[in-house]
């Protein structure tokens, strides 16, 4: 059975993020057309897994999408 080591760990965690190409000032909750580039088929926010943003960019464009939910400039759900 093979032994894994720190350094194979440590390998994938050096990965560098992906630069965003959104600025901070973009996101806004009239700017619809980009922030339903971030919500789901079914109108969820996506998780930063998926949206490769940093910590703060998230916040600021979950805030944003609810926002934007509450001025009906977009949907809560795919129903509605």
């Amino acid at each position: 059975m093979k032994r894994t080591t720190k350094t194979r760990s440590l390998q994938k965690n050096n990965k560098k993020r992906e630069t965003a190409k959104i600025k901070l000032e973009d996101i806004n909750y009239k700017n619809v057309g980009l922030l339903q580039k971030f919500v789901s088929r079914k109108f969820k926010i996506l998780p930063k897994k998926y949206t490769k943003l940093p910590s703060k960019y998230q916040r600021r464009l979950a805030r944003e999408i609810k926002r934007a939910r509450q001025m009906a400039l977009l949907k809560y759900t795919d129903r509605h």
